[in-house]
């Protein structure tokens, strides 16, 4: 068509990405995760989805000191809460902070489970090859 035009209209949206944190998957996957005081600095517990750094608040500075709002220290034995946040930038929203408690022990904690299923393991059946996680 002669003459003809097509108009775009453009919008911009100064909206903001939203991000999430989630703690690491070795935290993620327990109520209360067990750190060893050997371990002496954990680097990076949590994680955001936008990549920016994550920082740390703790309930009892005694038990594990946050340095430079980013390092957890562990200082001796004991429990303490330990809150992660994102408080984003121009590109990204901040992210709801995320909340962990965490024991701070000298000893190993384990955890022991079968990968195989034994429930139906009658005597006499033939032998199984057992198989074990051992998770800490």
């Amino acid at each position: 068509m002669k003459g003809h035009r097509d108009t775009v209209f453009l919008t911009a949206s100064s909206d903001k990405a939203v991000q999430t944190l989630k703690w690491q998957d070795k935290y993620q996957t327990v109520e209360i995760p067990n750190v060893r005081i050997t371990e002496e600095r954990i680097l990076r517990a949590a994680e955001s989805t936008s990549k920016l750094t994550v920082r740390y608040e703790s309930s009892d500075t005694s038990v594990i000191q946050v340095v430079e709002d980013t390092i957890l220290v562990l200082k001796k034995v004991g429990v303490s809460m330990i809150t992660a946040r994102q408080d984003g930038n121009e590109m990204w929203d901040a992210a709801e902070s995320i909340t962990k408690t965490f024991r701070v022990t000298d000893k190993i904690l384990q955890h022991i489970a079968w990968n195989n299923d034994l429930t139906d393991l009658e005597l006499g059946d033939a032998d199984v090859p057992l198989t074990a996680r051992v998770y800490i």
